[in-house]
């Protein structure tokens, strides 16, 4: 996967966030980690999204409550980032 497609992944569910976004994907190794992480979560979710089966079930829930806490997980880092860029706010 390629950097820029993490990086639409995450700017895709966080429009309104997006020049923040890209600038801490670009300056930040462990932001882009967990953007990575995230796009291919969304990708694990899409290919058993459809598919039937109890483990076809089990895996769409895990990656859904996964993916949710990665969601968390990049709001939560990206709000401590500006916080520690712009104290007064």
């Amino acid at each position: 996967m390629s950097q820029e497609t993490a990086l639409g992944c995450v700017v895709g569910r966080f429009p309104n966030r997006e020049e923040f976004i890209n600038d801490l994907f670009w300056s930040d190794q462990e932001f882009r980690t967990l953007c990575e992480d995230y796009c291919e979560c969304l990708k694990s979710l899409a290919r058993w999204t459809g598919k039937t089966g109890e483990n076809a079930t089990v895996y769409q829930q895990d990656y859904r409550e996964l993916l949710g806490e990665l969601e968390a997980e990049i709001l939560k880092y990206a709000d401590r980032r500006r916080t520690d860029a712009n104290p007064q706010i």
